[in-house]
């Protein structure tokens, strides 16, 4: 059932971009702090988007997984900084963070190896990401 939810949460976790403007969301080049904070939004957006789904008891936790993709164990994340988060939570951070380091190319770098993103990831491991999640990702590649 967890997976199943995280599942949905990973499908479904950048929804709440639809409420962020055309100006911030498709923007090439660097972005002011001030469109950094609206751009910030969307995991809330998210969640309030998937609030007003009627998923099934056994997906009734997916609108704050999915809101927590941006949050990290040390407190660093957004939108909420929160230092305690569900493995769900940080297993769809991890996926999240690890398909943007090694699928999408941005002006200011370029994808990265999957080795290479990795052990980057291992580095962060028990400071950004569960242990856990790290440990089952450096599985998948190993």
């Amino acid at each position: 059932n967890r997976l199943i939810a995280l599942s949905y949460s990973a499908l479904l976790h950048d929804i709440g971009k639809i409420g962020i403007s055309d100006k911030v969301l498709l923007k090439n080049g660097p972005i002011t702090d001030a469109e950094r904070a609206e751009m910030n939004t969307h995991p809330v957006k998210t969640q309030e988007i998937l609030e007003n789904f009627h998923f099934p008891k056994v997906l009734k936790n997916v609108p704050f997984i999915a809101a927590l993709h941006h949050e990290k164990i040390d407190g660093s994340g957004y939108p909420w900084g929160r230092s305690k988060i569900s493995l769900m939570g940080s297993i769809l951070a991890l996926a999240d963070v690890y398909e943007a380091m090694t699928t999408i190319n941005r002006l200011y770098r370029k994808a990265k190896p999957q080795e290479v993103a990795v052990r980057e990831l291992k580095k962060l491991s028990g400071i950004h990401y569960d242990p856990r999640a790290i440990k089952a990702l450096t599985m998948i590649f190993s």
